[in-house]
């Protein structure tokens, strides 16, 4: 979706791809300084630009204990395999 705004421009206005995307993802760090600031805001997060961290049961498992590596990893390599 985000991309189709880049090509929405090129092809109604011939602008360029390249400025249209750079300038597009300083818009997409302001929305996200936004949102982290604002409505997603932890109130418990004593002043720090962060979110409220999902639960437990709502996170991918762990694949390998004591890293961040997780089941994505698996699902990855086989949609890149696919």
């Amino acid at each position: 979706c985000w991309a189709s705004i880049t090509a929405f421009w090129r092809v109604r206005l011939n602008a360029n791809e390249i400025l249209v995307s750079l300038m597009l993802s300083f818009v997409a760090i302001q929305v996200l300084n936004y949102l982290l600031l604002g409505p997603w805001k932890d109130p418990m997060g004593f002043n720090f630009p962060q979110s409220v961290m999902f639960p437990l049961d709502a996170m991918v498992p762990i694949l390998i204990p004591g890293t961040r590596v997780n089941v994505s990893l698996l699902l990855a390599l086989a949609l890149s395999v696919v």
